[in-house]
């Protein structure tokens, strides 16, 4: 609502929805927010996302936020990088991974060095 509903009147004698511009003001979309937390992050439709009122608080974070995406299916392109363990349980930066959460879900595959599982006819 405007910041001081009763000095503002609407077009007749009882409101309706052509007074909407008249008695309301514009709410904070979700597309500036900044309050996610944790492994949270500013969902996909924050542009069109509203807050509860013309800024948006910490109480937004159930309009405003998701879950971000996991390392699960995530392809490691690195030389000698493997996905890390458990990659359900690691969080990219963002809604989807990219190439710039490789750190995140990556990591370098162990050497050979010390490896006695070698039988029969192979050998190390």
């Amino acid at each position: 609502p405007v910041a001081s509903q009763s000095s503002v009147y609407c077009a007749g004698p009882s409101c309706d929805e052509s007074d909407v511009s008249r008695c309301c003001t514009t709410a904070a979309s979700c597309d500036g927010y900044t309050g996610c937390t944790g492994n949270d992050v500013v969902i996909a439709s924050a542009s069109t996302s509203y807050c509860a009122g013309v800024s948006c608080e910490a109480s937004d974070s159930t309009q405003c936020c998701t879950e971000a995406a996991t390392c699960a299916g995530y392809s490691c392109t690195a030389l000698n990088h493997v996905l890390v363990g458990s990659p359900s349980t690691v969080h990219c930066a963002g809604l989807s991974c990219g190439p710039s959460d490789s750190s995140r879900c990556c990591t370098l595959a162990a050497t050979c060095d010390g490896y006695d599982g070698c039988t029969g006819a192979h050998v190390v």
